[in-house]
């Protein structure tokens, strides 16, 4: 299923205030164990969710690559018939 760039955007939008306030926070308490903590947090979120879309992207590749083998078998069989 693809996904819709305005969720994308709004994602990243999303996940950027998140971060810049977090970051805001982190400088004027650096010492804090509980925003530690939530750094790491945020940031394996990050990655997890990264890791969802490059496998979205990738799975989206092989399905297109496999539609067009599928094509191109289809049709050539159609052409033996013949």
């Amino acid at each position: 299923m693809p996904i819709d760039v305005l969720d994308k955007q709004l994602y990243d939008a999303n996940f950027n205030i998140i971060a810049s306030t977090f970051v805001k926070w982190k400088e004027a308490k650096n010492d804090n164990k509980t925003l530690d903590n939530l750094a790491k947090c945020l940031f394996d979120m990050y990655c997890y969710t990264n890791s969802l879309e490059c496998r979205r992207i990738h799975l989206e590749s092989v399905n297109q690559k496999l539609r067009h083998e599928n094509l191109d078998l289809r049709i050539k069989e159609k052409k033996d018939e013949k």
